[in-house]
Order: structure tokens, then C-alpha cells, then sequence
């Protein structure tokens, strides 16, 4: 697993909600520490919410992008790599 500054790196440089959706799903797919179909589902919910949730597109934006980033410190935090 990447140390926390990379996984970070690489997040940020997701232009869209998609990419960083793409990037927490490819990221939690290679990591060991268990929990892997929770954090798929975790996902797959921040998905349907920007999708389909109510409020403004920035706001939506918003919420995903925290909640995706909160998600990979916590992987971060089980894989022992802060």
C-alpha cells in the first residue's frame, strides 16, 4: 500500500468526482486490511448521492469529494501506513 502523502497526491489530482470515485474504488480494491465490500458499499452510496441526492451540483461536489477523502484516511488508518 502507498504511504498516506501519495494516496493524497493522487487524489487530489482527480479532475472530477468521477476520477476520484474511480480512485477510492481501485483503491480499496488492492489494499489487505478487510472491510473491502463495506468501504465498496460506503462508496457506491457517495455515488448514488451525488448522483441523484438533493441540493445544488456544488454542493453535492462538495459532500463527495469530503466524504471519498475522510474514506481514504481511514483506509489509511487501518493499513497502518500514517
Amino acid at each position: 500500500m502507498k504511504d498516506l502523502e501519495k494516496l493524497i497526491t493522487e487524489a487530489e489530482s482527480c479532475k472530477t468526482v468521477d476520477d476520484l470515485i474511480k480512485f477510492c474504488k481501485e483503491m480499496v480494491s488492492e489494499y489487505r486490511a478487510g472491510k473491502q465490500a463495506q468501504h465498496l458499499s460506503a462508496i457506491k452510496k457517495i455515488e448514488y448521492l451525488y448522483y441523484n441526492g438533493e441540493g445544488s451540483e456544488s454542493y453535492r461536489e462538495t459532500y463527495a469529494r469530503n466524504k471519498l477523502f475522510r474514506m481514504i484516511g481511514n483506509v489509511c488508518l487501518n493499513e497502518k501506513v500514517i
